[in-house]
């Protein structure tokens, strides 16, 4: 998990000019691009607006031949995309980026519409009704550094599949997992969460604070592993895989078993 980066100087939302909608528009595709490049198809007049409040400056000293000159979001111009109140709530995020419980409703909703911050239920699944956490896109916007989205399932898939290994993802009364069945085999792959031990699969990979758990049936047989804990989702997942193509080529002696990058053997 990413921590959160030194913050630079505030700059009060209540200074700032309001954007039209079509700058705001333009302005918000460029948070979202690489050097946050304003859209080569911005209007010159609108261009020119926010060039004379400071909202975007130019991207080099000279074109590339051949080419229009190309304009940047400034910290002004991302500034100007915000309310006070929605500045503020964006300035309550903890060190997992979550929203303080303070932020009111409304303004929770208008940064949900805005994309700025994502709603998830405690076993990390998007919930309309969940706790508030910044995006990527919010991060952007806030000048903090950005954390890995995918979903932790996937990362595991994907790393299965390198052994060609097929697994699905399932929901069960616990939560969502992923599971692996062939012949008498069946083996669900999860992560806990909460006092309940709640499954969770799909939670993004910067939540992923404990490792993977597999809980292994061959035929009458019940075997357990478990991944190692340190927020590396690719790493675990990595080394959980691994450790699953061996059991399932050479099934270990004993049931439970540490997933180690370097040793995925028993303990």
């Amino acid at each position: 998990m990413t921590t959160a980066a030194t913050r630079p100087a505030p700059i009060s939302a209540k200074a700032v000019k309001d954007p039209t909608r079509y700058q705001r528009k333009k302005m918000l595709e460029a948070l979202a691009a690489m050097l946050y490049l304003l859209p080569d198809n911005t209007n010159t007049r609108s261009l020119q607006a926010m060039r004379e409040e400071g909202w975007v400056i130019p991207a080099s000293l000279v074109p590339a031949p051949g080419t229009r000159m190309r304009f940047c979001l400034t910290r002004l111009g991302r500034m100007a995309l915000l309310t006070e109140a929605k500045r503020t709530a964006l300035l309550s995020v903890d060190e997992r980026g979550a929203l303080a419980s303070t932020v009111p409703w409304p303004t929770v909703t208008a940064l949900a519409n805005d994309g700025f911050i994502e709603r998830y239920d405690d076993q990390g699944r998007r919930d309309p009704h969940g706790w508030p956490y910044i995006t990527n896109l919010g991060r952007r916007l806030m000048g903090l550094p950005e954390v890995d989205e995918t979903p932790a399932a996937d990362v595991l898939l994907a790393e299965l599949a390198k052994w060609d290994v097929t697994a699905d993802i399932e929901d069960s009364p616990h939560g969502d997992q992923v599971v692996y069945r062939s012949g008498p085999v069946e083996a669900v792959f999860y992560r806990t969460v909460g006092k309940e031990w709640k499954h969770s699969a799909t939670h993004p990979a910067w939540m992923h604070d404990s490792g993977w758990y597999v809980s292994i049936s061959d035929g009458g047989d019940q075997k357990e592993m478990w991944g190692v804990d340190g927020g590396d989702v690719r790493a675990d997942s990595a080394a959980t895989a691994v450790a699953f193509v061996e059991w399932l080529t050479r099934p270990p002696a004993e049931t439970a078993g540490t997933l180690l990058p370097d040793a995925p053997g028993d303990r």
